[in-house]
């Protein structure tokens, strides 16, 4: 029996499969009605809360139904897949052996967030710089590219006039050319999903750490979590410095739909192991 599509005010019945689930606040998003579709069998025993246009998947509840493998049978390409339990890994390459790819991902809670520290570092700007907070023409801006630096702000919402109705975020331009960006990936009842990105042109002057700082103190000030999920350590590192304490690292999969992807990249990663053990 394949899955159905939970209609938004009937959501609030898969909470408990996403309870203290890895992803920051994107799978509360979800169950909020804010962003993303719901999947679930007949007896709500698994769950799917997906963003189709990011091939983004969280899944929960007890992965020996069923429909866990037809669900996992119909997976599209370069799938994101997010999970709980760690018996999905063993489900997953038993559905397509070899054709998965395992991510680290870090963790961290902002309840020791220091308003009057981030305030310092939201002072610290390059000279030539400002932040401004993202209005209507930006907004405007950041929908036209289509390039990895701009596309992940404003994706989660129907149009840029629809940002700045139900989210909101801060630039870091430089003249006219936005050089650092962040802002309010997805949201919720409870917070905002962070998303910070630079212009690899600008990377190293501070940038994101002034803009996400104004991003944050924005989240305290409306009493909403401004939650951090960090999938390089690059983030992660950034993360600390702002503040956030350290969760843990958790392990999410990308299904390729190829063993070949899948060798290529371990066979590159284990010359780059041993380049840097010479």
């Amino acid at each position: 029996m394949s899955l159905i599509q939970i209609k938004i005010e009937e959501r609030h019945k898969l909470a408990h499969l996403f309870q203290d689930h890895p992803g920051g606040l994107i799978p509360q998003s979800i169950l909020d009605g804010y962003s993303g579709r719901a999947l679930a069998n007949q007896t709500l025993k698994f769950a799917a809360l997906e963003i189709p246009s990011a091939r983004v998947c969280i899944l929960g509840g007890d992965f020996s139904q069923t429909e866990v493998r037809e669900y996992l049978k119909s997976l599209p390409g370069f799938s994101q897949v997010f999970f709980a339990d760690k018996s999905f890994i063993d489900v997953a390459q038993e559905v397509h052996p070899g054709k998965w790819i395992e991510l680290e991902r870090h963790a961290f809670s902002a309840d020791r967030l220091n308003p009057e520290y981030l305030k310092t570092l939201k002072s610290k700007i390059p000279d030539g710089f400002q932040i401004v907070k993202i209005d209507i023409s930006l907004a405007r801006q950041l929908r036209k590219r289509k390039n990895k630096f701009a596309k992940a702000h404003g994706f989660n919402f129907v149009s840029p006039e629809d940002f700045i109705a139900r989210g909101f975020g801060y630039c870091a331009l430089d003249g006219k050319n936005i050089a650092c960006v962040g802002s309010s990936f997805a949201v919720c009842d409870a917070g905002i999903e962070i998303q910070i990105d630079t212009q690899k042109q600008y990377q190293g002057k501070g940038l994101a750490t002034a803009v996400a700082a104004h991003l944050i103190i924005e989240c305290l000030e409306k009493n909403l979590v401004p939650s951090w999920d960090a999938a390089t350590t690059t983030s992660a590192k950034l993360a600390e410095k702002l503040g956030y304490m350290p969760e843990g690292v958790y392990t999410m999969m990308v299904f390729t739909n190829s063993r070949f992807l899948v060798s290529l990249r371990n066979t590159i990663r284990r010359i780059k192991s041993s380049r840097t053990k010479q």
